[in-house]
């Protein structure tokens, strides 16, 4: 029946039967395991690097596979900088920027995916923290409050991995 393929699809992706956002499953006694790619555009190999390491992530035959999926989440984006990448850019987004160069104090309006990145990263520090304490989010003051993110054997934060790869020969 195909109506309840659909439903079913949906229950994949995300949505409720009322195509409606449900809200993201919290993990509990998980820390998250962060791997990006394609900051910039050009570094092609990152994507193949970041596909074997998802296909290892998701062996089912693999005891070392099934032990980091039991201690940890993965979030994983695959594409930092889509604006660069669909323009053929080698290392710059749509406005020319290396966005490589702005985690610290990205703009919201000039550099968005370093500021949803940095968000990101601050949210999981602090509300999947070991220890059970969360922190209230202030999106104004994370951006500012990059002292505070050091390292925290009760951060919910356990690996981040931004990779990046070159292709030229030397």
């Amino acid at each position: 029946d195909n109506k309840n393929l659909d439903v079913d699809l949906e229950k994949q992706i995300g949505l409720s039967v009322t195509r409606k956002n449900r809200p993201a499953r919290k993990f509990t006694d998980k820390r998250a395991f962060i791997i990006s790619a394609r900051v910039h555009p050009g570094e092609t190999p990152a994507s193949h690097v970041l596909r074997g390491m998802v296909n290892f992530i998701l062996r089912t035959d693999d005891k070392r596979s099934a032990t980091l999926r039991a201690h940890y989440v993965f979030k994983i984006i695959p594409v930092l900088n889509p604006d660069g990448v669909f323009r053929g850019h080698y290392r710059t987004d749509a406005r020319g920027q290396n966005l490589n160069r702005f985690y610290l104090n990205p703009d919201i309006s000039l550099q968005p995916q370093c500021f949803a990145y940095r968000q990101l990263v601050f949210h999981l520090h602090k509300n999947y923290r070991l220890d059970g304490v969360e922190v209230p989010n202030d999106i104004d003051s994370t951006v500012q409050d990059y002292e505070s993110l050091t390292e925290d054997k009760e951060s919910g934060v356990g690996f981040l991995i931004d990779l990046h790869a070159h292709a030229a020969k030397r």
